[in-house]
């Protein structure tokens, strides 16, 4: 079984990874991650247990603060496989 974190990291040539967030939002698995006018976007997935598919949508101007933008998108609930 794999261990799911709430983690983010950035990673730059000069430092190399640098976890800048925890508990940035519930830990989830088969998400999909977008970068979009200037924010990063998190969008479905899942825990993994129990096994659930989520519709929400998490956005971040800065990698460190996480903020909702809703519990249930205007589209299917997705997990990637």
């Amino acid at each position: 079984m794999f261990d799911f974190y709430v983690d983010v990291w950035s990673y730059s040539n000069s430092t190399g990874w640098l976890r800048v967030a925890t508990n940035a939002f519930p830990a989830r698995s088969s998400h999909v991650m977008v970068a979009y006018q200037n924010a990063l976007l998190v969008c479905g997935g899942g825990p993994t247990t129990p096994v659930a598919v989520l519709n929400d949508i998490w956005r971040s101007s800065n990698a460190i603060t996480w903020t909702m933008l809703t519990s249930a998108a205007p589209f299917p609930a997705y997990r990637a496989s």
